[in-house]
């Protein structure tokens, strides 16, 4: 499920010049954060000009909106792909669990925090569609495999799972915390109970 439709690569007229710009607005994204993005850092960043982005888009908010959505997509896929490869449902949900966190902590700029950042601005501007899109896919799929896995009350435990996640990754910048400490509290706060690990109580 994607958080936005027109995070997808574009087709048709003007498709070459609008991917471009976006790309490049997310590597800036990736690179040096939302406040970085102005309309002339993102046309530095890609082949065309200052002009040009003002020209396929109606302004760069929008192309930032675009961006984020990207990098939130991607995200959003390899914590599902994690789920994917584990081997029974509830195993899968704590997969999913675990990637949010490795990826959201082993970027350099941490991409819950970019998150963060983006939604301060998006509020302030008044353009919040795309976070409500973002936070429900986010839930949708913590309460898909919850549900997979049998667990009551999948969507306000989903609710739960990426409220406490999201603060984790904010804490750990400041106060690192090894992963099954983090694992532990969780399973108690939702009261799911964590996968046996192969091999443990040997």
């Amino acid at each position: 499920m994607s958080p936005h439709n027109d995070a997808e690569p574009f087709e048709g007229a003007k498709a070459d010049k609008r991917e471009q710009i976006v790309q490049a607005a997310v590597e800036v994204l990736r690179t040096e954060g939302v406040a970085a993005c102005t309309a002339r850092r993102i046309a530095d960043a890609s082949p065309l000009t200052k002009s040009s982005l003002h020209y396929y888009f109606d302004d760069v908010q929008q192309v930032v909106d675009l961006a984020m959505a990207r990098l939130m997509n991607e995200y959003v896929a390899r914590i599902s792909g994690a789920a994917a490869a584990a081997p029974d449902p509830l195993s899968a949900f704590w997969a999913a669990v675990e990637a949010f966190l490795v990826l959201g902590t082993s970027h350099p700029r941490r991409i819950p925090m970019l998150w963060f950042e983006y939604v301060i601005t998006a509020v302030r501007r008044g353009r919040t569609d795309l976070i409500r899109q973002i936070i429900a896919t986010g839930r949708g799929v913590f309460e898909d495999l919850l549900s997979a896995a049998g667990i009551p009350d999948p969507g306000p435990r989903a609710r739960i799972v990426v409220a406490v996640l999201a603060g984790v990754v904010y804490e750990q910048s400041i106060l690192p915390r090894d992963m099954g400490g983090v694992l532990r509290d969780l399973s108690v706060a939702i009261a799911v109970p964590l996968p046996e690990r192969e091999g443990a109580g040997t």
